[in-house]
């Protein structure tokens, strides 16, 4: 294996492994304060582990077209910065999870719209931290730039 295939593999790497461990952190936090149970919990993030494998490198591009869209760089102001993070995890993830809450877990329309109103409460406030968490594994696999 030479070096080039090594580096085109951390990509994969680094946006998997943010989506997994941001979701196990985050989303398991916010299941054991909602009232759940450790064992609850951890049924919970390994089954939305299975998605986080799957969605993790999709969303990494994603974003990565929404940021070049935006012409987001390391000069952009903050806001500017989370606003496309947000926009962008808001626009990825909704569709994402209304899709499996009806076609796994069977939710009615009525319940549905609710699961869904809550869930895009959460992908709001944590649409910048997870750009950051994930341009900082990102740094620390040395995944290079897009304009390296």
């Amino acid at each position: 294996m030479t070096l080039d295939d090594r580096i085109a593999w951390r990509p994969l790497v680094a946006d998997t492994f943010s989506m997994v461990t941001f979701s196990w952190v985050v989303g398991g936090a916010m299941e054991l304060c909602s009232g759940m149970s450790l064992e609850q919990c951890v049924r919970s993030r390994a089954a939305m582990t299975v998605v986080n494998l799957l969605s993790g490198r999709p969303y990494g591009l994603f974003r990565d077209y929404c940021l070049r869209r935006c012409h987001v760089d390391e000069s952009s102001s903050p806001v500017t910065k989370a606003v496309v993070d947000i926009c962008a995890n808001v626009s990825f993830s909704i569709p994402l999870y209304a899709g499996q809450a009806y076609l796994v877990a069977g939710l009615d329309g009525e319940q549905l719209l609710t699961s869904t109103a809550a869930i895009a409460g959460l992908v709001i406030v944590v649409g910048r931290p997870y750009g950051w968490y994930l341009e900082k594994v990102r740094d620390w696999l040395n995944v290079p730039k897009e304009t390296d």
